[in-house]
């Protein structure tokens, strides 16, 4: 679980309670990570909070619809039609599934919430054959596009990406180019089209 700006420590004292009337499972223990990783822990809290109203009623017409506390079971071979009606935020979907894999457990919990109260926890079981094809998927990503990333002479590139991120305390923003620095220092000082570019240009 991350720590975010809206409120969600606010919110991590009423999970307790808020799973010992409504669900089947008790918390023994929380801990905030940063960026997840294999780890020792049982299940993935995830934190959503609802600060406007539209989104707070969409919460809660969901909470009739869904229940208050809902389980979706995640396999290959289903069509995730529930998944997406619990979830319909691609993103939540996207994090969830992602940070249960990436943390080596079956359970996630996204817990959606107001500024004062837990609206609804959908319960996310990430099946065994979903967790392979997924990990295999970013095997492929890693050694086609990333596995520069992990060569022993980026490693300082790695940690400082990772300082940075710590000290947002929240993910990078999405990256629309990965420039090689020559190319970005270049790009600044040569300012409008120049001779040279319209010759490689036409090339």
């Amino acid at each position: 679980m991350e720590t975010g700006t809206h409120n969600e420590s606010n919110i991590e004292e009423h999970v307790e309670a808020f799973f010992v009337n409504h669900s089947p499972f008790t918390i023994e223990g929380k801990r905030a990570y940063g960026l997840l990783c294999f780890g020792r822990f049982s299940a993935v809290l995830e934190y959503k909070t609802r600060v406007t109203e539209r989104t707070k009623q969409s919460e809660l017409l969901l909470a009739q619809g869904c229940g208050i506390f809902a389980t979706v079971e995640l396999q290959a071979s289903g069509f995730g039609s529930l998944f997406k009606q619990m979830i319909p935020d691609p993103s939540h979907r996207s994090q969830i599934l992602h940070n249960i894999v990436c943390g080596g457990v079956e359970d996630g919990f996204l817990i959606y919430a107001s500024q004062t109260e837990i609206i609804r926890v959908v319960h996310v079981r990430v099946g065994v054959d979903v967790t392979t094809t997924y990990r295999a998927a970013l095997t492929v990503i890693r050694d086609a596009h990333l596995k520069w990333v992990y060569e022993e002479n980026n490693l300082q590139l790695w940690r400082a990406l990772v300082r940075i991120i710590d000290d947002l305390c929240r993910p990078l923003p999405p990256a629309k180019h990965i420039l090689p620095s020559l190319v970005g220092f270049w790009n600044r000082i040569k300012g409008g089209i120049d001779v040279y570019s319209r010759h490689l240009t036409n090339v």
